[in-house]
């Protein structure tokens, strides 16, 4: 996400940057920023307004085609008790994202929101695969022909990243392409995205924010840096919570002494200001080694090399489905076998739907996992604390003996972390198969199961070994 401040004039912007040098340790002043950077890449970023909700609304429209996006009414959506997310005519009801169902019910009851089932995410899935299909149509119609090439990639269910280096080497350029990309978009699909450009992939994702919804943005290194260093840790992409938690506490024990209020608002310009010695962390967790503290420290000075590429499942080490539950109602073993089992049919679903996608060898199970969370009765556990994992091998594509496994690793679960195995408070159920890397023949060898017929294919490794 992108920061919410903006620098007014050039006089703003150098107080802000000399803030920098208010941190206590002045052996620890990270050196000036290069003053000229030249961009090398040409990157756009696709993300879709308030995806969910517009997918519904489009499938429940009968208006037909627009020249303009139609008016939405307020839409919520719903996984169990809460709303995971809602547009934005919701939103200026009071409904808010991962909240409760129950305000948003009581506007349904006034006519004011309509409240829509979310658990399935096939037509979901379905939608982000045309929209992606239609930006890549968009390209091969523009550059194609042409002998031009470019990169396009899903970086979520509803991003998608593009970059067009070979064909646009400017900051209007780009602009103008994001213009036409968003608008080719809707009259094929009905639509609105928010297209952002810049030099990278970070930049791009900032720019998409700036101009929601259904609006356009290019976010040059210069405007980025100064809205970087006041964004929250957490902005930074790739940084994980575990990570998070202890660059927190390293960038606090070099600079500020325990109580100051500094503690509770840590910038990317504190990161920047904190030697890279002080941050690394590879004697106790592990979690920041030298590399990763120069990386994030990158980051933080707007400079992002990851590169777009062009198979979304390249690196994709797991593929999971999971549901959330509100404290209090998933409390016994009967519930959560019934969760469960539906979640297993979903991990199928979701195989069978990437792997018609799938470029390449067929992919290889290897491990089934599964992964529960329970916050706490104050619901402030630590997110290391409150999520528990086990594993065994992938026992199949039959959804009996997915359950079975999966049935009796929450068992083993349960009893770890609450004594029991018939006394619990669980908030949140994931399923997911890890993909083997080593590739289809070297994991057969080791007697790992080929998916490649999932529905009708028998265990190699039967659930009742586990």
């Amino acid at each position: 996400m992108s920061s919410d401040g903006n620098s007014s004039d050039e006089e703003e912007q150098e107080i802000l940057l000399s803030d920098i040098s208010e941190l206590r340790s002045a052996r620890q002043h990270t050196p000036a920023l290069p003053t000229v950077y030249q961009p090398t890449r040409t990157i756009l970023h696709v993300d879709v307004d308030c995806f969910y909700a517009q997918s519904i609304f489009i499938r429940c429209d009968d208006s037909g085609d627009t020249a303009e996006p139609p008016p939405q009414p307020a839409i919520a959506v719903q996984q169990k008790h809460i709303v995971v997310t809602c547009n934005y005519p919701a939103r200026a009801l009071g409904v808010g994202k991962l909240t409760g169902i129950k305000a948003a019910l009581r506007l349904q009851e006034q006519g004011l929101v309509k409240v829509h089932d979310g658990s399935d995410l096939t037509e979901f899935r379905a939608d982000s695969y045309t929209i992606y299909e239609t930006v890549r149509q968009f390209f091969n119609e523009r550059f194609g022909k042409r002998g031009l090439l470019f990169k396009a990639c899903k970086s979520g269910m509803d991003e998608y990243n593009i970059d067009v280096s070979n064909t646009v080497n400017s900051g209007v350029g780009a602009l103008e392409l994001a213009n036409e990309l968003r608008k080719f978009v809707f009259s094929r699909t009905r639509f609105t995205t928010s297209v952002g450009a810049g030099p990278n992939i970070f930049l791009a994702k900032m720019a998409a924010n700036e101009k929601k919804p259904y609006g356009s943005f290019y976010m040059s290194l210069e405007e980025a840096r100064p809205r970087i260093l006041e964004m929250p840790l957490r902005s930074l992409p790739g940084l994980g919570r575990a990570s998070l938690n202890v660059m927190k506490e390293q960038i606090q024990k070099a600079n500020f002494p325990p109580g100051t209020s500094e503690e509770a608002k840590l910038i990317v310009k504190h990161l920047l200001n904190t030697s890279t010695d002080a941050l690394c962390d590879d004697q106790d967790t592990g979690l920041l080694s030298r590399a990763d503290v120069e990386k994030f420290k990158e980051m933080g000075r707007g400079l992002d090399r990851r590169p777009v590429e062009d198979d979304e499942f390249k690196d994709k080490k797991r593929s999971g489905i999971e549901q959330s539950f509100i404290r209090g109602t998933l409390t016994d073993s009967k519930s959560v076998k019934a969760e469960i089992s539906t979640l297993s049919g979903r991990l199928l679903k979701l195989i069978a739907e990437e792997n018609s996608r799938f470029k390449g060898d067929a992919r290889v199970g290897k491990n089934l996992v599964v992964t529960i969370r329970d916050r706490g009765e104050d619901g402030k556990s630590s997110y290391s604390a409150s999520r528990k994992s086990k594993s065994v091998p992938w026992p199949g594509c039959n959804r009996d003996q997915l359950t079975l496994a999966a049935s009796r690793l929450f068992e083993l679960l349960a009893k770890s972390h609450y004594g029991s195995d018939k006394e619990f408070n669980i908030t949140l159920i994931n399923l997911a198969i890890e993909w083997a890397d080593s590739g289809a023949a070297k994991a057969k060898k080791r007697g790992i199961q080929d998916i490649a017929g999932f529905f009708t294919a028998a265990s190699s490794n039967p659930a009742k070994k586990i």
